[in-house]
């Protein structure tokens, strides 16, 4: 720690370095600033601290400022402004203007403010200036009381105007107007002789070796030892008084920083009376400092006046802050360093340390883009875009006819240099003690050598590539006066039309492309994949960049940022160093350029790495004190959230998160889209982590490593889940994580799901079988009414066919009737005829003479009895019966049947009154006289036993309908 705080200084007094250059410009220091923008909080920050769990926290003027590494999140305390914290196991004590309490995560691990003075009146309740936690009581300092709490009271205890307090060995020391005072077993003791340091203001109190160093607002710093004060003497007490104090704040090396109100901050170390001031220029994003502190890591934090700003010393990348355009070639040539940009040619002095000030000289300002540097025969050749330029460090000369190159290469012979730019390859030989342009060897684009490499161990064989023309290997003649064949080894793998970077790599050439890592294999006199290099950077990816320094590093670059492969020595093997990765964006695409240099500055050898960047030039320092692993840092599954729902944090944790236990979370199916988030507690911008990752349960394979710190899935099915990730470095898991949690049941897959479908299928089983029931119901509603309707047809049907037979019939009984009487009437009127006749021939007999008289009555007789039997037997009663049922409906059987002693003569008289004859019609019928015709009636009347005045007409009819 010591050396580190030596080194520290080193740095910072290299800011400070006068010299007599015309031009003075700064190396800036390793400082990351976050702006207001970046966390969005108030602009004021006052003390921060840094938990337990690695994250840092600040008392901003909005409230608790939270930062895991990853994302920034404000909490309110009360809305009131906060200026000091303490964290104590789960909690974070915060207090400010009339408040004070402290924060605690919930149950799904959100802070939340729980406020341990809103039992006072606000006016009762001073502003708190510090708080501290000591054998299980937490004191809140404020100007003129402290209040005390234990767990369950506050007591409150008055001190005499309080500027500062501090905890020294477990104890609590404050200093105040009054003096210093010491909080010994609940017990306020002044210290001795301490009350002559009343007219001063104190700003802090340190423990220097046995003794007390005490900061002032104004009057510098002073020493308390032996019961005695005495001023403390540095190289600029100057300074100390002219800044006014706002913070102060040690190292554990007993480095004193002193954050002035308008100044800055003010590096005091009390060991060799050093004083060092940094502001604005060297970094910071304000001069005016509210509140400092190291973390773990003995970065520095800084809550400046606008913003936060973190200096780290465990790493240097320094950034020269000269406006001189992009970076693309540099060289150490008789100690300075001699720089090509995008506008010209530069000269700088050897940093001697991190930081500092440094001489820049302008050579070649206006020729344009710079493209390499490279020293021969003790001068710097310069190859740019407008020419070749030689430079022996007093003198400068242009070579004529050459245009834009991109490099030089020395041939076999020292007077012969190999030109190589976009129009070709030239050559170039040294006469008369000057470089001359000699010949072109091949005037073709095709073989334009953006990259040019001479094969290891055969002085005429040189590989070049180009994003058009691809890779080729050349062969020159003994002289280098003309090319003898040229080779192409572009591939499927290896194709034209993209960048290909071609480096010696132990002693091998290589070639690293869009499509991985490849080598020449010389015995086969082909290019393969080098697995074994890939396997020691990022596999087969994509790779714009590589080059081997004098160390045997491997320096790479992978995803914008460059990567190194340390070499170890011992073993004779590499290693990727996640730990430090460079760059990351800066770097200028296709034209990266590492450049690594040794130095001894007198007590050690000093090795820089010398990056070309898009605004310039960044220098990585290395020291064997600092070349070991920083602090580690904690993995921490840190949110999830349900996506796409408002206040959707469902998990969390906060402070000491191991500590806290909460139930594993369960999600409503409907949200089972989330949103995991990881957190690592690195402030390093050049220490690599990379993190794999499954979702147990959903998949056992583990993603390939990444640095996003979040991960989003949907659509999860039902079931529980452990969602895990590792940290990894160099190959090696550091840490694991892991959350359950479980993606509950749809309701439809819950037994009151099941309950819901059962019932609604039992629903729809009644629903279709009373459809069914319905359609079978109204089909034989449809069919009763169908054959109801048929039945009603065939019945109209069938009374109409009856009508038809009805009328027929009638037609055929008033036929028959007709036909009856008809012939009734004939029988009637041949009866009367030959009635007639017979009285005609019995007159005849009559008045015949005497002697014709027998045989005249005996043919008359014979007439007269033809004519009887005719009138007796003219119509077969048979055949009248069976006609006369026909009409009648069985008119003759139902008198059989009602009166079986009727004669076939009675029963042809009912016959003849059913057709209404009158009896003078029915006599000539029935033979019989008109009286007959009246006895007959008279006896037929009796046989049917009807009284008296009963007509036998309606009788007969009636029993015909019966």
């Amino acid at each position: 720690m010591k050396t580190q705080t030596r080194i520290l200084f080193t740095l910072l007094c290299c800011f400070f370095l006068h010299t007599s250059a015309a031009e003075v410009n700064r190396w800036s220091l390793p400082i990351t600033s976050y702006s207001r923008q970046t966390y969005r909080a108030g602009a004021e920050n006052a003390q921060s601290i840094q938990s337990s769990c690695g994250w840092m926290y600040f008392a901003n003027d909005r409230g608790l400022l939270e930062f895991d590494g990853t994302k920034w999140e404000l909490f309110s305390m009360n809305k009131k402004k906060m200026t000091t914290l303490c964290e104590v196991q789960d909690r974070i004590y915060a207090g400010g203007l009339h408040e004070f309490g402290y924060f605690e995560p919930n149950i799904s691990g959100k802070l939340v403010y729980t406020s341990l003075s809103s039992s006072y009146d606000v006016s009762q309740v001073e502003n708190i200036l510090f708080i501290f936690h000591i054998n299980n009581k937490t004191y809140f300092c404020a100007k003129t009381c402290i209040y005390i709490y234990n767990g369950s009271h506050i007591d409150i205890v008055p001190i005499n105007s309080l500027d500062y307090a501090t905890v020294i060995r477990d104890n609590l020391y404050f200093g105040c107007k009054d003096g210093i005072y010491m909080v010994d077993n609940n017990t306020f003791k002044q210290l001795p002789n301490s009350n002559v340091l009343g007219k001063h203001v104190i700003k802090g109190l340190f423990d220097y070796q046995d003794m007390l160093i005490v900061a002032t607002k104004s009057s510098g710093l002073f020493t308390y030892e032996r019961e005695k004060i005495t001023p403390f003497k540095t190289a600029n007490d100057a300074l100390l008084k002219a800044d006014n104090i706002s913070c102060t704040t040690s190292n554990q090396s007993g480095t004193i920083l002193l954050g002035t109100v308008s100044s800055g901050i003010i590096f005091v170390e009390p060991g060799n009376k050093k004083v060092v001031r940094i502001g604005v220029e060297e970094g910071l994003q304000s001069a005016s400092i509210r509140g400092l502190s190291f973390d773990r890591n003995e970065s520095l934090w800084i809550s400046a006046g606008n913003g936060i700003d973190c200096f780290h010393t465990s790493f240097s990348i320094c950034k020269l802050n000269a406006n001189i355009g992009r970076g693309y070639t540099s060289l150490l040539y008789k100690d300075n360093i001699y720089l090509g940009t995008s506008q010209g040619l530069y000269k700088i002095d050897v940093p001697t340390e991190i930081g500092g000030q440094t001489i820049l000289e302008s050579l070649l300002p206006t020729i344009g883009r710079i493209n390499m540097i490279i020293e021969h025969n003790d001068e710097l050749l310069i190859a740019g875009v407008n020419g070749f330029y030689v430079y022996n460090g007093k003198k400068m000369y242009d070579v004529p006819e050459c245009g834009d190159l991109w490099g030089v290469h020395p041939f076999i012979s020292p007077d012969k240099l190999i030109a190589y730019g976009p129009s070709g390859i030239h050559q170039l030989t040294l006469n008369n003690g000057r470089w001359v342009y000699t010949k072109c060897l091949i005037d073709n684009k095709r073989y334009a050598a953006k990259n040019f490499l001479k094969e290891p161990n055969n002085e005429k064989n040189y590989w070049i590539a180009n994003k058009e023309g691809g890779l080729h290997r050349l062969t020159l003649n003994e002289e280098g006066d003309s090319i003898v064949a040229i080779k192409n080894y572009n591939t499927s793998e290896v194709p034209a039309g993209q960048n290909i970077c071609i480096a010696n790599i132990n002693g091998n050439i290589t070639f690293a492309t869009q499509r991985g890592i490849f080598k020449y294999n010389k015995a086969q006199d082909t290019i393969e994949h080098d697995e074994t290099l890939e396997n020691l950077m990022y596999g087969k990816s994509s790779y714009s960049y590589i080059m081997q320094d004098p160390l045997k590093q491997i320096w790479f670059t992978h995803n914008g940022a460059m990567h190194v492969l340390r070499y170890n020595y011992t073993t004779h093997t590499y290693r990727r160093d996640d730990n430090h990765v460079y760059m990351r964006n800066d770097l200028i695409k296709d034209f990266e350029h590492v450049n690594t240099f040794v130095y001894n500055n007198g007590t050690e050898h000093i090795r820089k790495v010398l990056v070309g960047t898009e605004e310039g030039f960044s220098i990585i320092s290395k020291h064997p004190s600092t070349s070991q692993n920083s602090a580690a840092v904690h993995l921490q599954i840190r949110r999830m959230y349900l996506l796409d729902v408002e206040d959707s944090l469902h998990y969390g944790r906060s402070i000491q998160h191991d500590q806290v236990i909460q139930p594993v979370p369960k999600i409503d199916y409907k949200y089972n889209s989330l949103k995991i988030e990881w957190t690592v507690d690195n402030y390093n911008p050049i220490r690599s982590i990379s993190f794999s990752y499954r979702l147990k349960g959903y998949t056992e394979k583990w993603s390939n490593p990444t640095e996003a710190r979040s991960r989003v899935f949907t659509r999860l099915p039902k079931g529980k889940y452990t969602f895990q990730i590792r940290m990894i470095q160099n190959n090696t898991v550091i840490e694991a994580k892991e959350l359950d949690f479980e993606i509950l049941p749809p309701w439809y897959q819950t037994w009151w799901g099941y309950s819901a479908c059962l019932l609604t299928v039992l629903i729809f089983i009644l629903f279709i079988y009373y459809f069914i029931y319905l359609q079978v119901r109204n089909h034989q509603l449809q069919l009763e009414k169908e054959s109801k309707q048929l039945q009603e047809q065939n019945l109209q049907k069938d009374m109409a066919i009856k009508n038809l037979r009805e009328e027929s019939l009638q037609n055929e009984l008033s036929f028959k009737s007709e036909e009856i009487i008809s012939k009734t009437l004939n029988i009637v009127r041949k009866n009367e005829m030959l009635q007639e006749i017979k009285k005609g021939a019995m007159s005849i007999m009559r008045s015949t003479k005497e002697e014709d008289l027998v045989a005249i009555r005996r043919k008359t007789l014979a007439l007269i009895n033809q004519i009887d039997t005719n009138i007796q037997h003219d119509e077969d009663f048979e055949t009248f019966r069976k006609n006369f049922n026909t009409v009648h409906s069985d008119f003759f059987n139902k008198l059989e049947n009602s009166y079986p002693d009727l004669t076939n003569r009675d029963k042809l008289l009912c016959a003849y009154v059913m057709m209404n004859l009158l009896s003078k019609e029915i006599a000539p019928l029935m033979n019989i006289s008109l009286r007959g015709v009246e006895i007959s009636r008279y006896r037929l009347r009796r046989k049917f036993n009807l009284p008296e005045g009963t007509n036998l007409a309606d009788f007969l009819h009636r029993f015909a309908e019966k």
